[in-house]
Order: C-alpha cells, then sequence, then structure tokens
C-alpha cells in the first residue's frame, strides 16, 4: 500500500527561546497550545523581483531571488486550563506569580520570541519534521461566544527563519523524532456555562459574544548583515515592537432596561468617571472583568474546577489614561424572525489588561 502523510499523526509544539532567533536546546520543555484542529504553517513566502533587462523579449527574462517571509497562525484554539497561561501570555508578555504581566521583565515590554516544532508521521512510521524558530506574535485575540468554549487564535506569528529533516532540501537538520509535550491536557475547558461578565460594575448576562484582541505592529527588520560562513541569508534579522493596542468588541441582546442600560450610559457619557455625564467631567473609563470558571472532563454538566481565570480590562483608570472606553455602540431592532430582543454592538478601547488564575 502507497506510503502517505495524515493528519491524524501529527503534532505541534512551541517553547519559549532564552534569545531572539536561538533555537531551544532544552528537550523538556516543549509544550502544546490547547486543543485545536488546524494550524497554518509558516512555510516560506520568497519575493523574487521579475526583471526584463534590455534586449530580451516582452516576457521576463529574470527572477531575482529577495527575502523570505515566514508567517503563520493557530486558530481556534480551546483554552486549557493546565497551560492557559503560558499561551495567553506569548502576544502580551510573561508569566509572574499565576499572572500574566506585560513585557518580558520588569524594564523590558518586548516579547520573548518561541519555536515551533511541527512533526507527520507517514504511514510506515517515517516522520517529516519542521521547526521555525525566532517568532513573534504579531496580533491575538480572546474568543467568547454564547455556547461555546473560550477560544484563543494566534492569528499573526511572524518568524525569522526555519529548518527541517529531509536531507536533499536546504536548511536541512537532522533529526528522525519529534519532541513530546512538557504538560499532558486534561479535558477541562473554560465554557459558557461556567463564566460572569461584569461591565463598568454591572453584572450583564444578555452577552452573545465578545473579542479581546492584542495588536503589537511588529516591524520586520532585513538590516544589511554579514554571515561569516559566507553564505546570505535571506531572513529577516529582527522583529521590532511597535504601538500595543487592546480592544473588546460585544455582541449582546438589549433586553434589561436596568442593567442594559449601563453600555449606552457609558457610551453617551464619553466614558467619564464612574459614568456620571461627560459634559462636566473628562474622559477616565472603566473596567470590564471577566471571570470564567473551568468545568472538568468533558461533561458540562460537572463542578466547576480549580483555575478560575479572571481577565481585567481597563487597568487603574484616570484621566491621564483612561481604562476602558466605549468608543462605538448601536442598538438596532432585528427582524422578528430572527430575535424578540434588541440588537447592540459595542466597540471598547482598553489601555491595558490583566490575566490572573486562582480562586
Amino acid at each position: 500500500m502507497t506510503t502517505i502523510y495524515r493528519t491524524e499523526q501529527a503534532s505541534v509544539l512551541w517553547q519559549k527561546e532564552a534569545s531572539f532567533g536561538t533555537r531551544p536546546s532544552t528537550a523538556t520543555e516543549w509544550e502544546q497550545f490547547g486543543i485545536h484542529d488546524t494550524f497554518e504553517a509558516p512555510d516560506p513566502e520568497i519575493a523574487y523581483e521579475p526583471m526584463w533587462q534590455v534586449g530580451s523579449s516582452r516576457n521576463r527574462s529574470k527572477l531575482l531571488r529577495g527575502k523570505w517571509t515566514m508567517k503563520g497562525r493557530v486558530s481556534d484554539v480551546r483554552v486549557n486550563p493546565d497551560t492557559a497561561l503560558k499561551v495567553l501570555a506569548l502576544p502580551i508578555g510573561r508569566v509572574d506569580n499565576l499572572s500574566v504581566v506585560e513585557g518580558r521583565a520588569t524594564n523590558d515590554e518586548r516579547l520573548d520570541s518561541i519555536s515551533i516544532q511541527v512533526a507527520v508521521k507517514d504511514t510506515s512510521g517515517s516522520y517529516f519534521i519542521r521547526e521555525w524558530y525566532g517568532g513573534k506574535i504579531n496580533r491575538a485575540s480572546l474568543d467568547f461566544s454564547e455556547g461555546e468554549d473560550l477560544r484563543v487564535s494566534l492569528d499573526d506569528i511572524t518568524f525569522k527563519d526555519m529548518v527541517q529533516n529531509q536531507s536533499d532540501i536546504d536548511k536541512y537538520l537532522s533529526v528522525t523524532t519529534p519532541f513530546s509535550p512538557k504538560t499532558t491536557l486534561t479535558g477541562n475547558r473554560y465554557v459558557f456555562a461556567a463564566g460572569q461578565m461584569v461591565f463598568f460594575g454591572q453584572t450583564l448576562g444578555r452577552i452573545k459574544s465578545a473579542s479581546l484582541s492584542v495588536e503589537n505592529n511588529l516591524e520586520e527588520k532585513y538590516y544589511w548583515t554579514y554571515n561569516a560562513s559566507n553564505t546570505a541569508s535571506q531572513t529577516l534579522t529582527d522583529l521590532i515592537e511597535g504601538r500595543r493596542t487592546y480592544n473588546l468588541t460585544v455582541e449582546m441582546d438589549f433586553a434589561d432596561p436596568t442593567t442594559d442600560m449601563t453600555m449606552f450610559k457609558w457610551l453617551m457619557n464619553q466614558s467619564a468617571a464612574n459614568g456620571a455625564k461627560g459634559s462636566s467631567s473628562p474622559t477616565v473609563g472603566g473596567q470590564i472583568v471577566l471571570s470564567l470558571y473551568p468545568i472538568g472532563g468533558e461533561s458540562v454538566g460537572q463542578n466547576y474546577g480549580s483555575g478560575k481565570l479572571t481577565i481585567t480590562a481597563g487597568i487603574n483608570p484616570s484621566s491621564n489614561q483612561p481604562g476602558a472606553v466605549v468608543t462605538n455602540g448601536k442598538i438596532s431592532i432585528p427582524s422578528l424572525s430572527s430575535s424578540g430582543l434588541l440588537a447592540s454592538n459595542w466597540t471598547i478601547d482598553v489601555n491595558s489588561i490583566s490575566i490572573t488564575q486562582g480562586s
């Protein structure tokens, strides 16, 4: 029978690097992102420059080799309590005492780089292995939808370079077996049936969906450089972090005049302190707190487990640095065939976030 590759024989692991672009040397620290079905591989896109030189025909004459770009994504990952903080820290910073903290160190707001290994075993038992290194997450999102699990997407991961284990192909690395994950994931996850969302001090119970995103605005650098081995490198030399932005979008059924009016109030009052009228108070913003409890095993009908996740959007709000600010909102009247409740959508600009795990 013909030997083939199949998806059920694949593994995807990641590990933090000690320094940018240095492949990890420790074989026991590789982790899984969580429970996910797909992985978009950052295999290279090569920028060739076409040349129509003097004396050639109307067809292009040459293709000049240019820079390599390697971008991938890990989407729709069910967040698992066992590795939640490690994964959520990748686009933000680091884990410090059961909290995600911005920056790789106290006075260093840069991101740690990571390596990713993908291994696929064919039906004869041999592995095709690729590793990308010098990776940083440019964009990520935490997504909440009614009736579903909490999911994270690392949407734009840019890498410096790669190696692979096919000896007749460039960037060869002699490796025959993949690494094993450090942590064995349980079936625990964060689900819609075990969460509470508090907006500006008011618990809202009709949230249909929400998405909290972070953008790092990474700048790819291809500096003039010299390689001591006398081989020219077409890959990037550095990834520079730019301005970081957080945004929260919310879709909710607008029904309760007492609780749901909170969002309209903060929009119209321009997020003044404590929801006061903006005509007489400056924009200060507030806090949004999402509390998520893990469910044990595969059944939702179980008691809450340990590892409560608390996500706070809007840190230390002030007039100098407003916290969570409602910048846009619409309360619409949908068709009666789709819903008997008013539909509303909200956009919230956030200065900073914190993520903690524990009771």
